[in-house]
């Protein structure tokens, strides 16, 4: 009577032509579960049982929370169906990770973690994504091909078990080069001061993602490929796929005349200039110029050069001049710093004369 109380897990291997839903080059596998005692039909054309697939099978059964599992029989029927029998044992629903010093940083972590004074508590269904998210976290800080897996796992009590967590990182990788392909001419001084790349960086390729979003707002330039990383025995590349944006534009019309009374060329017409990052600097140079047939002139000239000399500091330079008849004449002149500071933002200093 004992054996029929047991709740059995039956996997039954028979060969079945229809419904495959995963598939290797040696075997198909198709999973379901159909009745109390959750059969799982798998569909295998080798002469044995695929331990390396039955083995997946189980670490499904365990994230479960089925971590005492038993195989208690392994039959084979004929020469392609097997039937394998497991008892499931205790059904747990939380397990207490004890972290032993790793680099993981469990606040940062987006799943359902309560903390208490030693240990993280994490129910069982979440813990395969708490795994997947920790290494992930560790790969951010520079050790990006690490392990990471629960060792002596022990019952703590009826609906809980205990575990540590035990984590094996590689060498630590930096951001050795960033290479660029497509607009090789984009100014390098974005990458130190706008997108805020180092040699001296840990390699981070969920930050090299976001960099890649901060370039498409530059608007002289766009990335047409989504960053590349090549892992060479001792160094790291970054591939970045750009592609420089024509922005500028010139829109204008000039005339020439003589002037009757003094003999001299007088120059009529507009002229609108927009110039965005025509040199490789990441300049912008606006020029409108205006003149009447009352002689009267207007010019408006501005132009902002950043990261001058290789640094954080940018320039601005603006020209303003009236001039009506010959009787009055306004020069505005100004001239201006800034400097980038976090999130983008800068600061300016503008001194100007009339």
């Amino acid at each position: 009577m004992n054996d029929y109380r047991r709740i059995l897990f039956i996997i039954i291997l028979i060969v079945i032509g229809n419904n495959i839903t995963a598939e290797t080059s040696k075997t198909r596998i198709k999973q379901n579960y159909i009745d109390k005692n959750q059969v799982v039909y798998i569909n295998s054309i080798k002469n044995d049982i695929d331990n390396e697939q039955l083995s997946k099978i189980i670490d499904s059964i365990r994230n479960q929370g089925y971590f005492k599992l038993e195989i208690i029989e392994k039959v084979k029927i004929d020469s392609l169906n097997y039937k394998v029998t497991i008892n499931l044992n205790q059904k747990f629903e939380n397990i207490y990770i004890h972290d032993q010093g790793s680099v993981i940083n469990f606040k940062d972590k987006q799943i359902k973690i309560i903390e208490d004074k030693k240990h993280y508590i994490i129910k069982i269904d979440e813990l395969e994504n708490f795994l997947i998210k920790s290494s992930e976290d560790i790969a951010n800080k520079g050790y990006t091909f690490n392990k990471i897996k629960l060792i002596n796992i022990k019952q703590f009590d009826d609906f809980n078990l205990y575990a540590s967590l035990n984590v094996e990182l590689n060498k630590k990788r930096k951001t050795d080069k960033i290479i660029i392909k497509g607009y090789e001419n984009f100014p390098k001084t974005f990458l130190k001061h706008y997108l805020k790349y180092s040699t001296k960086d840990d390699f981070n390729l969920e930050l090299i993602k976001k960099k890649g979003e901060e370039i498409q707002k530059l608007g002289f330039v766009r990335q047409i490929k989504d960053p590349e990383v090549l892992f060479k025995k001792d160094s790291t590349l970054t591939y970045l796929y750009l592609e420089k944006v024509k922005n500028s534009s010139f829109d204008g019309f000039i005339g020439f005349a003589t002037n009757e009374e003094s003999g001299k060329l007088d120059i009529n017409g507009y002229m609108d200039i927009r110039l965005s990052n025509s040199f490789n600097y990441g300049e912008q140079i606006n020029i409108n110029y205006k003149n009447t047939n009352d002689n009267d002139r207007f010019l408006k000239t501005n132009i902002i050069t950043p990261y001058i000399f290789n640094t954080p500091f940018g320039l601005e330079l603006n020209l303003d001049l009236t001039k009506k008849d010959s009787t009055y004449t306004k020069d505005k002149q100004s001239i201006g710093i800034s400097f980038l500071i976090k999130n983008k933002h800068n600061v300016s200093f503008h001194i100007s004369s009339l």
